[in-house]
Parts: C-alpha cells; structure tokens; sequence
C-alpha cells in the first residue's frame, strides 16, 4: 500500500495535501506494510541461544544432574548424600542395592570429606 492508496481510503486528495502530510501517509503506509510482511515471513533462522542450549551435554541425554541425584537420596533418607559424588549417588539410588552397601559408600565419602578437612 502507498501513501496515495492510504489518502484515498481516508477521503483525502492526494494533490491537495501538504508535504508534511504526504509525509505522514507514506511513513504510515511503510510501517503497515512492514508489518504485514513480518506476520506473513516465517523465521528464517533458529534462535541462536536454543541452538547453543540443544548442543550442551545435559540435554544429550547424559543423565540426570548431581542436584536432582541429590534430592531423590534426600527424599528417600539416606544420610550424607551431600559428600557424595554424582557416581557415588548413582549407585546408592539404584532400586536392589542393599542397606549396608549404602551405608559402606556413605562412610567412604565422608572419610573422604574428613580427610580433605585436614591441614597439615
């Protein structure tokens, strides 16, 4: 659409009008057909971030996060789920491993945390 079409839709002669009013017609007729030409394009180019987020480890499929390791051990009770590392938490969590090979990895990491405490 063009800034005579716009002044004819709204009664006006084109010829009779003033430069700063000619002016504001084409700017308006600009801007509308801008927009219409945005609503009718589809993206052309993926979302850089999304792109970035789709290629990082986590969402490969590598596991759940040490974080939500660490709430599943604390909403069944096991003690000491804090000093444990993400592969010492796999273990623990896993649904046919016996209470006292939970309790023997809890204890080596914690001997491991104590032993990391010490200066010398």
């Amino acid at each position: 659409m063009s800034g005579r079409e716009l002044a004819k839709k709204e009664g006006k002669d084109w010829h009779s009008l003033s430069y700063k009013e000619k002016q504001r017609l084409a700017d308006q007729a600009h801007i509308s057909d801008l927009a219409q030409s945005a609503r009718q394009q589809p993206k052309k180019h993926p979302d850089k971030r999304s792109e970035i987020i789709s290629h990082h480890p986590r969402m490969q499929g590598n596991g759940p996060t040490r974080n939500t390791l660490m709430l599943q051990a604390k909403d069944q009770g096991i003690k000491n789920f804090r000093v444990m590392n993400k592969s010492e938490l796999e273990q623990v969590l896993e649904p046919d491993i016996a209470q006292e090979e939970v309790l023997a990895i809890a204890a080596g990491a914690v001997d491991r945390w104590k032993n990391g405490k010490k200066s010398d």
